[in-house]
C-alpha cells in the first residue's frame, strides 16, 4: 500500500491547515460536540482539531502506517485510532457523527462501482454528493 511509505511525508506534501479547519468548521455547523468515527482519518489533523473543539473522536485508516502518524500527534491519548478497511465497520459500536472527509470517499471504488450498477440517475446524484464535500 502506498500510504505505508508515504506516511512520514504525508503532511509536508499534502497538509493544508485552511482546509482542515474548513472542514472542521462545517462540521461544528452540522453536529455538536459528540461521539464520532472519521473514515480514512489519514495522518489525523482534521481528528486533532475535533478532539480540540470536544468531540470524541475514534478513527480509523487502512494504512498502519498513517494511523503511527497520526497516533504520535496525540501525545495525551484521547483518540482512539484503528487500523481498519473502513468497507467493514462491524465490529464497532455506533456513532453520533461518522466523517469520511476529503478525498477519502474516492478509495471505495467498489461503492462506486455497485451504485453505477443500481441506477445511473444515482449515479449522478452521488457524483454531487462527493464534489459537494470535497469543495467545502
Amino acid at each position: 500500500m502506498i500510504y505505508n511509505t508515504l506516511a512520514h511525508y504525508y503532511d509536508a506534501l499534502v497538509k493544508d491547515e485552511e482546509a482542515s479547519r474548513e472542514w472542521v468548521s462545517w462540521i461544528e455547523s452540522e453536529l455538536a460536540p459528540c461521539d464520532c468515527l472519521e473514515l480514512a482519518c489519514g495522518s489525523g489533523e482534521i481528528t486533532e482539531m475535533l478532539v480540540k473543539k470536544g468531540y470524541t473522536m475514534t478513527a480509523l485508516d487502512l494504512s498502519e502506517e498513517m494511523v503511527k502518524q497520526a497516533k504520535s500527534k496525540n501525545l495525551e491519548g484521547s483518540i482512539q485510532f484503528l487500523c481498519q478497511d473502513m468497507r467493514n465497520l462491524s465490529n464497532l459500536g455506533s456513532y453520533s457523527g461518522i466523517f469520511c472527509l476529503c478525498d477519502s470517499f474516492n478509495y471505495i471504488l467498489e461503492l462506486l462501482k455497485m451504485v453505477v450498477n443500481i441506477n445511473g440517475q444515482l449515479w449522478q446524484k452521488m457524483i454531487m454528493y462527493i464534489r459537494i464535500l470535497r469543495f467545502i
